[in-house]
């Protein structure tokens, strides 16, 4: 039984509701607040036996953009005047929604919005047509504070 950290495997699975899987590592998966609980021995959540988290309520789609933010987070942790990541404007209510599951913690803001430290920040993909990106930051101040 893995209960110590030298025991705890390097790598665990995170598990989409249409049974995507992705193998990530233990660091950058527990960047997320709800992840390093579930994965912690001494909870005792079968998620830390198994090393895998399922999650039913986030697609593969949007659980590969998650994994893909916990790598450049990481990556860039102690850097500064870091590039924005982009993603795709169509999930953007669904990463937010994702974001908000896995931990507020994770420091996911909308457009000009700064995180805390300078963490590197999502930036959305918005087309200039009329107030959308005010209108989705509306959403985010709702949805997140």
């Amino acid at each position: 039984m893995a209960t110590e950290a030298s025991d705890l495997s390097d790598y665990v699975t995170l598990v989409s509701s249409d049974e995507f899987s992705f193998v990530v590592q233990r660091t950058a998966a527990c960047l997320s607040p709800a992840i390093k609980r579930m994965l912690d021995p001494t909870n005792g959540f079968l998620e830390a036996k198994m090393n895998t988290c399922r999650f039913d309520n986030i697609t593969g789609v949007v659980l590969e953009q998650v994994c893909e933010y916990f790598y450049y987070n990481q990556k860039h942790q102690n850097s500064k005047d870091v590039p924005d990541m982009d993603f795709p404007t169509e999930l953007c209510l669904e990463i937010l929604i994702a974001a908000d599951y896995l931990g507020r913690n994770m420091n996911v803001p909308i457009g000009n919005l700064y995180t805390q430290n300078e963490r590197p920040r999502i930036n959305f993909v918005t087309r200039p047509i009329n107030d959308n990106a005010i209108a989705f930051s509306s959403v985010y101040d709702m949805l997140c504070f």
